[in-house]
């Protein structure tokens, strides 16, 4: 299945932007995210992970290093889906999240679908 979707224009810039939609004990929430091909983990703000139903800290504690800056998170695998597939994927809920954005990484994620980014079109395309 291939799936074509157009970036989001925020803070004025151009960002591929995706809903998921993410399954917890408590509750299901769709939400943007980042697809972000540098981060190797998916992390997303630690009140995402409470709204869900999570007692984030009994997740697995994970420590995350990117440029300039090192986080502490608590990682759990989550029932996901989007682009029309389900698929597990291991998301990290940090309080220390500075990011504009949740972000999709590569695991689980690039795992699931071929990612193929256009910039010049402002399009992104998964193969699944």
């Amino acid at each position: 299945m291939r799936e074509s979707f157009h970036y989001d224009y925020q803070q004025g810039q151009w960002f591929p932007l995706l809903a998921v939609k993410l399954h917890g004990p408590g509750r299901s929430l769709k939400i943007q995210a980042l697809i972000d091909s540098g981060a190797t983990l998916s992390v997303f703000r630690g009140d995402v992970g409470r709204v869900l139903g999570y007692d984030i800290e009994h997740g697995q504690h994970v420590t995350l290093e990117g440029i300039g800056a090192k986080i502490k998170g608590y990682q759990h695998v989550l029932s996901t889906s989007c682009a029309g597939s389900e698929f597990e994927l291991p998301i990290v809920f940090s309080d220390e999240l500075q990011a504009s954005f949740n972000l999709l990484g590569r695991v689980g994620f690039f795992e699931t679908f071929q990612v193929s980014f256009n910039e010049s079109a402002r399009t992104l395309e998964l193969i699944n």
